[in-house]
């Protein structure tokens, strides 16, 4: 390519990647003001709705915060739907209707998730308006009241209050108050599209039914009600906020599920893009689908800007400076995450960093098929008590570490794994990759399975008499080929795919099949402790200190050393260093074909 079509290529990449941030906000200025009819004061009878999946902790004190809006609200019903919920949420829901018959509590036992919970919520709520807030939401007693004035714009259908983040200093806060100042901007030109979970107020006849599996209600309900003709608004002079919002963890989470949701909103609803209603089009392209495109834009900048240096002296100036500015914002970052506050640009930096890393994450997540139930996760989601999670450096840094890691070792090994392959297909009958279902957990500390690939080592159906039972010294399942690959640890090579796609980590517990997880979990303290934050390994410091599993009392000693790596994921030098440790020694055993039957 041309120095001149590199440029406008580079150009072109970084424009759509800002244009949410710099471009989006002039170009709402370009828009007409719409001024607001002005109708009768508005009286009808309020009803609440409260999705709750196990929020216990928090659910007592809203309801009475939500009875307490009287007399600035009338309040007719107060609807809480438990979705399987499995502490006392449904307990404390019908503890609140003996002393107060508007609450109802609207339980079908099994978890239908969020959207399912909304809509049947929405169906029976018999108030001219419904009042759609989270049970960990603090609602003020003036929110209604500046909702409802709103309201007496027949127009409106949906009317929103301020959102706002616990204790945002620094870049988060700097974010938050731009973001603030355009929400004002696109209410007066009719631009806003979507709501926040905290608390909106919609009439009820505009409420559309969700479709299941709705992961960003919030966008998606009043995008629908905007699509039917009705306006939303936001309402800056008062605010709402909810739950720990503040700080790394809450803005990846948040960020990476709104991510999630935004890929599931533009795969299923096409129809909100239409050309003939640009003032709801043009905010979701502009502000959804091109956030969520932001990191992979961005990175295809980097990759255009690298070529151009590796040919045109005006590159290497640009390549430069991006690298200083991406510098910056890891520095700032990296503080942040340690719990200090970076003020200024560079906090802004550093919060971009972390919002483009999570969005990334998410849009993964989404194309894997994680769309969820539409649930943040909260305590008790677990069953029993789980480890806390592990600090987000640590996880970042761990996953950074897995992608680049597979990815280098899968370019690197793909010679050794043909020569595999080849081998252990020309030598015995059956496939050469063996699928076998293992156990993980999710981010919530839940067991769930998947498929772990490995070269096959045994003779086909070699347990179909014996059943699932462990390796024993000079195993008569093992091939010849198979007790080669198991002494050099390539039988592993093809688990690379497993850590690339998240499934696994590069170092970590060995996962375990789910016929020995519940055996092995009631004769063995700390067995599930092991794994419950942490992925399962490709390799680990049980793996280069131990033989493979060949009775329980093996897998009793393998279970220290796992709590012990455990352990040193809480501190990201410790991390980095056991990392390192267990990196180096498993080339060693290796080499050596230590433990292996």
């Amino acid at each position: 390519m041309s120095e001149l079509s590199l440029w406008i290529l580079f150009a072109a990449l970084c424009g759509l990647a800002l244009f949410p941030y710099a471009g989006y906000p002039l170009a709402v200025l370009l828009f007409p003001r719409r001024s607001p009819r002005s109708g009768p004061p508005v009286e009808g009878d309020i009803s609440v709705v409260i999705p709750a999946r196990n929020e216990a902790a928090t659910l007592a004190a809203k309801l009475d915060a939500t009875l307490a809006l009287e007399p600035r609200a009338r309040i007719r019903e107060v609807l809480v739907g438990s979705d399987g919920s499995t502490d006392a949420t449904a307990s404390i829901v019908l503890a609140a209707g003996s002393r107060d018959p508007r609450v109802r509590l609207v339980d079908r036992g099994a978890r239908r998730g969020k959207a399912a919970v909304i809509t049947d919520l929405a169906r029976q709520a018999g108030g001219e308006f419904v009042l759609f807030t989270d049970a960990g939401a603090t609602v003020a007693p003036d929110v209604i009241p500046a909702l409802l004035e709103a309201m007496r714009d027949p127009e409106v259908a949906v009317a929103v209050p301020r959102y706002e983040t616990r204790g945002q200093e620094g870049g988060e806060g700097a974010y938050w108050r731009m973001m603030t100042a355009l929400k004002r901007a696109e209410s007066d030109r009719g631009l806003v599209v979507g709501a926040h979970g905290a608390c909106y107020l919609a009439r009820r006849s505009a409420v559309p039914p969700l479709p299941s599996g709705t992961v960003n209600d919030d966008l998606l309900l009043p995008a629908m009600i905007r699509a039917d003709g009705g306006r939303v608004v936001y309402v800056h002079e008062v605010a709402s906020s909810e739950g720990a919002t503040s700080g790394p963890d809450a803005v990846w989470g948040r960020l990476a599920r709104i991510s999630r949701g935004n890929w599931q909103l533009f795969s299923r609803h096409t129809e909100l893009l239409s050309p003939l209603r640009p003032r709801l089009a043009f905010p979701l392209v502009a502000t959804k689908l091109l956030r969520i495109l932001g990191p992979w834009l961005l990175v295809a900048a980097l990759v255009t800007a690298v070529v151009g240096a590796t040919r045109y002296p005006s590159f290497q100036a640009i390549l430069a400076t991006g690298l200083v500015v991406l510098a910056a914002a890891g520095l700032a970052l990296w503080r942040q995450l340690d719990g200090r506050v970076v003020r200024g640009p560079l906090g802004l930096l550093g919060y971009g960093l972390l919002g483009q890393a999570a969005t990334a994450a998410g849009a993964w997540q989404a194309l894997r098929g994680g769309h969820g139930a539409g649930w943040e996760s909260v305590d008790g989601e677990a069953e029993g008590d789980v480890p806390p999670p592990l600090p987000l450096s640590v996880r970042g840094a761990k996953r950074t570490f897995d992608v680049l890691g597979s990815a280098l070792l899968l370019l690197v090994t793909w010679p050794f794994m043909l020569a595999s392959a080849l081998a252990v297909k020309l030598t015995s009958p059956g496939p050469a990759i063996f699928r076998q279902e293992r156990v993980r957990h999710d981010a919530r500390g839940r067991p769930i399975s998947f498929q772990m690939y490995k070269f096959r080592s045994m003779w086909v159906d070699a347990e179909a008499r014996s059943g699932p039972v462990w390796a024993t010294v000079a195993d008569p399942r093992i091939t010849p080929v198979g007790r080669f690959l198991r002494k050099a640890r390539l039988d592993e090579l093809p688990q690379l795919w497993n850590v690339f796609r998240g499934d696994m980590t590069l170092v970590g517990p060995r996962p375990e099949r789910p016929s020995f997880v519940k055996q092995l979990s009631d004769m063995i303290p700390g067995y599930t402790d092991r794994v419950a934050r942490c992925k399962p390994g490709v390799t680990g410091w049980a793996q280069i200190h131990c033989e493979y599993d060949t009775s329980i009392d093996s897998v009793r000693t393998k279970v220290l050393y796992d709590l012990a790596y455990v352990a040193h994921l809480y501190d990201l030098r410790s991390y980095l260093g056991m990392e390192v440790n267990v990196a180096l020694r498993t080339v060693m055993v290796m080499v050596k074909g230590k433990g292996a039957h």
